[in-house]
């Protein structure tokens, strides 16, 4: 049973984008700190239901006004915590 947490944050910027069969998806891109140790180099992104590119931006628009940062949690009997500890 986990102990000890290690909460990280990041600021990210929310974009719209399609895929080429032309559904829909939001990604995050890194616009301040350091980027979240859980996601090594990769990064966040969000398939969306039934929805146009258009929609998508809207919603994307939506996050950036209302999300202060992302965040990522990880517990002492995960992996990536001795590396996160240390941030």
């Amino acid at each position: 049973m986990p102990t000890e947490a290690k909460t990280e944050h990041a600021k990210y910027l929310f974009r719209a984008s399609e895929h080429g069969d032309g559904s829909a998806f939001i990604w995050a891109e890194l616009i301040d700190g350091p980027p979240l140790t859980v996601l090594g180099n990769g990064f966040i992104s969000f398939e969306l239901r039934d929805t146009s590119l258009e929609h998508a931006v809207e919603v994307a628009g939506l996050l950036n006004q209302y999300v202060e940062s992302t965040g990522a949690t990880v517990f002492d009997n995960h992996p990536l915590f001795t590396q996160m500890k240390g941030r």
